[in-house]
């Protein structure tokens, strides 16, 4: 994964800065809406952080690396899931397999 810095309320912060503690949300753009994910993962109790990239160059370069608004990251830094928009039921089915709690029934 590439690193970017970006400015953020006067600080540098690298783009690199929330991978590694829990499961990182990437919101990128204002369209963004990381509700559903960002409910599911409290219903099941992962730590699911949403990162807002609203604008400015970060949110540009994330958008042109990702090619999505939404981009779910696992503690380690690998992409688990991308998209632009998800409803509750797809959310908590994706919650359940990249925190490995889903059902192997189908």
């Amino acid at each position: 994964m590439r690193d970017w810095t970006y400015s953020r309320a006067e600080n540098a912060v690298s783009t690199l800065d929330p991978f590694g503690r829990g499961y990182p949300l990437l919101a990128i753009g204002e369209e963004a809406t990381p509700g559903p994910l960002a409910e599911a993962a409290a219903e099941a109790g992962a730590p699911l952080r949403v990162e807002a990239f609203t604008s400015g160059a970060a949110a540009d370069r994330l958008r042109e690396a990702y090619e999505r608004r939404l981009v779910l990251v696992r503690p380690d830094g690998y992409v688990a899931w991308r998209g632009d928009a998800v409803d509750a039921g797809t959310a908590r089915r994706v919650v359940e397999v990249v925190t490995g709690r889903a059902s192997h029934r189908r």
